[in-house]
């Protein structure tokens, strides 16, 4: 799970560690519940893609079983991959605001830590 960051002017790639986003780059910062101050999130989007790691062998399979038109059609649809992003602006202490793509499983996480940290204080 990873952050993106496409505007501001801190580290590009962020792995999220439980309740910490912790950056890959520069500079090697740690932003943790507590210095996120607030979030918003701007838009979401949906991509459709192919994976080739489930397609190849859905395909051969589907020759074996089908024809070749149905091999195809199996392998079309074994290989659909659907991934959701979502554009969020984040405000961090001592850094300001940047604005981050996250996937669907990465952005839920980083609401949960972020409520959590809002019950705690």
């Amino acid at each position: 799970m990873s952050f993106r960051i496409i505007l501001g002017d801190i580290s590009p790639e962020y792995k999220l560690f439980g309740n910490t986003l912790v950056a890959t780059g520069r500079p090697p910062i740690a932003v943790n519940r507590v210095s996120v101050l607030d979030y918003e999130e701007i838009s979401h989007c949906t991509d459709y893609g192919l994976s080739w790691l489930r397609t190849l062998p859905a395909l051969a399979f589907g020759l074996l079983c089908f024809s070749l038109v149905g091999a195809i059609s199996f392998a079309a649809i074994a290989g659909l991959k659907v991934r959701q992003f979502y554009t969020f602006r984040i405000t961090v202490r001592y850094y300001g605001s940047f604005i981050a793509v996250a996937d669907k499983t990465t952005y839920k996480d980083f609401l949960q830590a972020y409520l959590d940290s809002d019950e705690s204080a």
